[in-house]
């Protein structure tokens, strides 16, 4: 994914990542890019990565999980005198393992996309830091 789509993909209304985009560009075109603003806007792009991309997964993974283990909990501990007893224990425990299954899914692409992110932004803070620019990394 180049520079350009990943921030327009996680700008909000506001569009200011793809504004500094721009800006970075216009100096990159002057020969006037300066390594200090590249890396304030990695720092940014970090930022809003968190915020946007694996803060809801990791929420929607926590409350997933959550109610399976409330679930699982309601059918272990369900008290004898309940009518149809077994179907409910049938039930919630289906209904457990869903979450469950569900949350360890989220986990799974929760930690994917927070080790590719970082992978990416790590090579483009090494290549600001050798002098190149954040533009010249695919």
């Amino acid at each position: 994914m180049t520079l350009r789509e990943k921030v327009s993909r996680l700008d909000d209304y506001s569009g200011e990542l793809a504004q500094a985009v721009e800006k970075l560009e216009i100096e990159r075109s002057r020969g006037a890019l300066n390594r200090d603003e590249q890396m304030d806007f990695l720092g940014d792009l970090r930022r809003t990565m968190i915020e946007k991309d694996l803060t809801p997964l990791k929420k929607r993974g926590f409350v997933m999980l959550l109610v399976g283990l409330v679930a699982g909990c309601g059918a272990a501990f369900l008290p004898p005198s309940v009518p149809n007893q077994m179907g409910f224990r049938l039930g919630a425990g289906g209904l457990a393992l869903l979450c469950l299954a569900f949350s360890a899914w989220t986990f799974t692409r929760f930690f994917r996309r927070r080790g590719r992110d970082q992978a990416w932004l790590g090579s483009l803070e090494a290549a600001v830091a050798k002098g190149g620019t954040i533009f010249d990394v695919p």
